[in-house]
């Protein structure tokens, strides 16, 4: 049987404590796959306390590592990790720990991204009574996101702010992530502030930029999608200069139409 890794961010380390108790979503991971190297990113806690539960997690068959709070932080280095596990063969998955990304679906992607020998994301998507026409929360999933993906990518790649759920080939990985990095290292840079989150765009720019096959899927999301107006806004601004990262390293020049979009959401979010 094929090889699999599992990266979950876990700020708070909840995810991973629930697992020592028998629950949770790290529970039904080890449940549901066939001897999975289950990889939560502990961050959030004194080191103290993380230093503990990584023993404790290490002990009953987990592969945690200790990250900086960043979502992006916890991402890149849970991806080397499974990576190395796996000897970069085999499938990684990358989800989340609340249950938005379902176990149930994980069977799909993997056998998608086998076909596709590539990166397969799971694009959720939402009814009218999860995701209320006309909030802030639906401007940037329906609208923003998708149209800020298609000018980039000149429409390879159309995704909305909820596509986290991703796998990946991990002989692939080995390409992608170093490349992803300096994606994320150089948006940094031109933002001059940390960008929380945003390295699953990286990861398929990255994939993008090097000629990787990426095949999109549509996932029923099942949760209430209610969050506050200012993190979708703090979300746009970080991935418009994550895809101008991009085009920088990829292109000899800028994308025009992008220019305009960065300027304009950084205006209005007061980042110019």
């Amino acid at each position: 049987m094929e090889k699999v890794a599992v990266v979950v961010p876990d700020r708070g380390c909840e995810a991973t404590t629930q697992f020592l108790r028998g629950e949770g979503i790290l529970a039904q991971l080890k449940e549901s796959l066939d001897k999975p190297f289950i990889c939560p990113m502990l961050n959030g806690l004194p080191p103290d306390e993380m230093r503990s539960l990584e023993e404790e997690a290490v002990a009953h068959g987990l592969h945690p590592a200790i990250t900086e709070e960043s979502v992006n932080h916890a991402l890149s280095t849970g991806y080397d990790v499974a990576g190395q596990l796996l000897d970069w063969s085999g499938s990684i998955i990358r989800m989340d720990r609340d249950g938005e990304h379902r176990v149930e679906d994980i069977e799909l992607m993997l056998q998608t991204v086998r076909e596709a020998e590539g990166v397969v994301v799971g694009d959720l998507k939402y009814s009218e009574e999860l995701l209320r026409p006309g909030t802030a929360d639906w401007f940037w999933h329906e609208v923003a996101f998708p149209g800020f993906y298609a000018t980039a990518t000149d429409g390879k790649i159309i995704v909305g702010c909820a596509h986290g759920f991703t796998a990946v080939r991990a002989a692939k990985m080995a390409s992608i992530l170093p490349n992803a990095n300096k994606i994320w290292q150089m948006a940094e840079a031109l933002y001059q502030n940390p960008i929380t989150w945003g390295f699953d765009a990286t990861i398929n720019l990255s994939a993008l930029a090097l000629g990787i096959p990426i095949k999109i899927i549509n996932l029923q999301g099942h949760k209430t999608r209610d969050r506050e107006p200012q993190k979708g806004g703090r979300q746009a601004v970080g991935h418009l200069f994550i895809l101008l990262a991009a085009y920088m390293l990829h292109t000899e020049e800028l994308h025009p139409v992008m220019e305009v979009g960065r300027k304009r959401l950084s205006e209005a979010f007061g980042q110019d």
